[in-house]
C-alpha cells in the first residue's frame, strides 16, 4: 500500500538530452519537446481528472510562444518545471535536463520500488531499537510499517 501510495505522487515525466557538441538547443528541438508534454500528461498523469486541465493549461503556453527563444536546456528545463507546477500544484512533476555523459535515471515503477528497498534497507525496514528492559520485558521500536512482503523472495 505504500508503495502505491508514493507512485501516486511521483510522475516523471521525461528526460531531454544532448549530444556533447550540442550546448544550445534549436527551436525545432524546443517546439518538439514541448509539444509531447502535453500528450505525456494525457496518458500518464496519476490523477485522472488532472490530467485535461494540466495538458490545455500546459497548450495554452505553447500557443502563447512561452517557450520560443529558449535555447539553453537548463533554462528550458526549469521554465517547463515551473509551469508544470503551477497548472499541477504538483511538486513531484518536474523536466530535468540530462547533461552529456551523466547517467541517465531509471523510471517508472520498478525504478521506484528499487529505490525505496535501498532507502527500507538503511533504515533497517522501520525497525529502531530492540532491547531487554528489566523484569525480561522486551522492547521494539518501530518507526514504520514497511511492507516485508516485496523482501520475501529477495535474494539481496
Amino acid at each position: 500500500m505504500k508503495h502505491k501510495t508514493i507512485a501516486t505522487f511521483f510522475i516523471f515525466l521525461f528526460i531531454f538530452s544532448a549530444t556533447r557538441s550540442q550546448v544550445e538547443l534549436t527551436q525545432k528541438t524546443v517546439n518538439d519537446m514541448v509539444n509531447q508534454i502535453p500528450k505525456l500528461i494525457q496518458e500518464n498523469y496519476v490523477l485522472t481528472d488532472k490530467r485535461m486541465p494540466i495538458a490545455n493549461g500546459f497548450t495554452q503556453k505553447i500557443r502563447s510562444k512561452k517557450y520560443r527563444g529558449i535555447s539553453n536546456p537548463d533554462s528550458l528545463a526549469k521554465t517547463l518545471t515551473s509551469d508544470l507546477r503551477e497548472l499541477s500544484n504538483d511538486k513531484h512533476l518536474y523536466v530535468k535536463y540530462q547533461k552529456p555523459g551523466e547517467k541517465q535515471e531509471e523510471f517508472g515503477w520498478d525504478a521506484l520500488e528499487k529505490k525505496n528497498r535501498i532507502i527500507e534497507k538503511k533504515q533497517n525496514f522501520g525497525f529502531t531499537a530492540l532491547k531487554i528492559l528489566d523484569g525480561n520485558i522486551g522492547y521494539l521500536k518501530i518507526i514504520e510499517f514497511i511492507g516485508l512482503y516485496a523482501y520475501l523472495n529477495d535474494e539481496s
